[in-house]
């Protein structure tokens, strides 16, 4: 879906990385990205590599997974001596404006295109006490909080049988907002609730370590925590942006979007 901690970006490096430890062939049956029309977020830090990602690109990284795997190869970011080859059977009739909506979930809790397309910003709630609305009808769509100063919107979330990680607040009436539309990453909806949490008194961001490891960096929460203006956060990773921007267009199989085109 277009996310840097999204499972596919972690496990096709993994893939190369044993291809390229064994001298095999990866063959990539390449599929559209429905967030790929646009780049934003920090790049990865190596200090904050884990198991959610090691690829050093932006939050949302903008390529599919054929030009992902070409830039992993091509920028030498496999370690130790090897030789993966990759052959790629690429997308007809697709550039970096088509707006695709996947056949199959990519998993369940990324039900349709709203979500999807939210994902990338409300994902971040994951290392926050905030439910994202995983055990509803309407996952990565909502934002919710056991406090009726949170919202209009309510909800309540059900227990998921075999779910990796224990879900905010299982069976409690929960406040907050739902989501209609969503365009690109949006920032503004996370300094909106760290305001709404700190006329609480209470810190929204509840597993720094995890938000980190999603962010790729740490400069983002320490820059919300300490009140600083959205622009200027949104500015600290732009020559990021610029610099993998340059990376990037090297490894296109389709043309570029106009939205990339208008800022890079």
């Amino acid at each position: 879906v277009g996310v840097r901690f999204y499972t596919y970006s972690r496990s096709l490096h993994d893939l190369l990385q044993t291809c390229h430890l064994y001298k095999k062939t990866l063959i990539v049956l390449d599929r559209p990205n429905p967030n790929g029309d646009y780049i934003a977020g920090p790049i990865l830090k190596p200090e904050f590599n884990s198991s959610l990602s090691i690829t050093p690109i932006p939050l949302v990284h903008g390529v599919t997974m054929a030009e992902l795997a070409q830039m992993i190869i091509g920028e030498g970011w496999l370690e130790d001596e090897g030789n993966c080859q990759l052959k790629v059977v690429p997308i007809s009739n697709y550039d970096h404006n088509t707006k695709y909506t996947l056949p199959v979930r990519p998993s369940p809790n990324l039900p349709n295109d709203l979500s999807i397309r939210l994902y990338p910003t409300l994902a971040m709630f994951e290392g926050t006490s905030v439910s994202v609305g995983r055990g509803t009808d309407f996952p990565f769509q909502v934002l919710g909080y056991p406090d009726a100063r949170m919202g209009e919107f309510k909800f309540i979330t059900k227990p998921i049988s075999g779910s990796w990680r224990e879900l905010n607040h299982t069976g409690k009436q929960l406040y907050g907002e739902k989501f209609n539309t969503s365009k690109r990453f949006d920032l503004s909806i996370f300094s909106r609730w760290q305001q709404k949490f700190k006329a609480l008194n209470k810190p929204l961001i509840s597993r720094p370590d995890f938000f980190d490891k999603l962010l790729g960096d740490d400069s983002v929460r320490k820059s919300i925590e300490a009140g600083m203006p959205l622009d200027q956060i949104e500015a600290s990773w732009q020559n990021g942006l610029k610099n993998y921007q340059s990376i990037r267009k090297q490894y296109l199989l389709y043309p570029e979007s106009d939205w990339i085109k208008e800022r890079f």
